[in-house]
């Protein structure tokens, strides 16, 4: 806390996976026209979302802790699941 107030961070997470058939396209527009395959080619998303983002409160004691980014991630999807999921 800072000067009594109490403070915290508002994060959205996503969980992304790299689209190897995109990388391999840019790639051979790449190697036949140089850099004009950034502005000829595809306007595709190299990556592609796993799962919907995931938005919650993090204070900031938590924040500054040695948590990790994935257990911040994982308290975050637990909370947001609601308790019957599991059934």
């Amino acid at each position: 806390m800072h000067a009594g107030a109490i403070t915290f961070f508002r994060i959205s997470i996503e969980r992304l996976v790299v689209d190897l058939g995109a990388v391999r396209r840019q790639h051979g527009l790449e190697l036949q026209i140089g850099a004009l395959a950034q502005h000829m080619g595809p306007d595709e998303d190299i990556a592609k979302p796993l799962l919907p983002a995931v938005a919650g409160l993090v204070c900031e004691s938590c924040a500054m802790a040695d948590d990790t980014l994935f257990d911040l991630w994982s308290k975050v999807t637990e909370a947001a699941e609601p308790e019957d999921a599991g059934s």
